[in-house]
């Protein structure tokens, strides 16, 4: 599949056939979490994953009563390992490196899935306890994301999303966009001013016409006479 269509036709899906997902497919998706970029190429992530029914039911009681998570043939959770980047980078690689690494790999894993007509869903929300004491994780590591995968049983439509001037800046905050004029960019406040100003001057010339038409009126009403 062609990567813009990949981005374009993914979905995230809660509902799945009960068909097992083929052992090669999971692992192409979990060589798209070690592949995927991360600061300094530290690679301070471990990838579990989990098909045994008792341990995925385990999982979704973790996560807010979202039930549907123990449906999926398999599911991928994805841990940090904060204190690798953080003796890089300290307090920043401890607290943002750690969540950036986990999030690229974790959306390279769903994109893989994707490909190979699998469906899967990012799922955030759980007991982080809970499911450090499910998955029997050491104090040094921390789950970030589960990922349900398995193959589709259902058609999710695009949800709404913001179209691509509300989300980009030129140059700086506010400049949405480059005209081909000498005058540069123009922001919101730009045009909003802009529209008023038309408003005021179109007011203005409606107000001038009428005031000439009476004046107008009153000299011939005074040729007349």
């Amino acid at each position: 599949m062609e990567f813009g269509e990949l981005v374009l036709t993914r979905r995230s899906v809660r509902k799945f056939k009960d068909q097992p997902v083929e052992w090669g497919k999971i692992v192409e998706i979990l060589h798209a979490g070690r592949l995927a970029p991360n600061a300094g190429n530290v690679q301070n992530w471990k990838f579990v994953v989990v098909q045994d029914e008792t341990q995925k039911k385990k999982i979704a009681d973790c996560c807010d009563g979202e039930e549907w998570i123990a449906s999926a043939p398999a599911i991928i959770v994805v841990l940090g390992e904060p204190e690798k980047t953080e003796r890089m980078y300290g307090s920043r690689g401890r607290f943002l490196y750690t969540i950036q690494n986990c999030a690229c790999a974790a959306m390279s894993m769903i994109y893989a899935a994707h490909d190979q007509g699998l469906g899967a869903c990012w799922v955030g929300s759980f007991d982080e306890d809970k499911l450090s004491s499910a998955l029997v994780l050491p104090e040094n590591v921390f789950p970030h994301v589960i990922i349900p995968i398995g193959y589709a049983d259902e058609k999710p439509e695009l949800q709404p999303k913001s179209r691509i001037e509300q989300v980009t800046f030129f140059e700086r905050y506010w400049n949405r966009r480059k005209l081909a004029t000498p005058h540069g960019q123009w922001s919101r406040n730009v045009m909003k001013w802009s529209r008023k100003a038309k408003k005021d001057i179109e007011e203005f010339g409606s107000k001038v016409e009428e005031h000439v038409k009476k004046k107008v009126g009153e000299i011939k009403g005074k040729i007349g006479r």
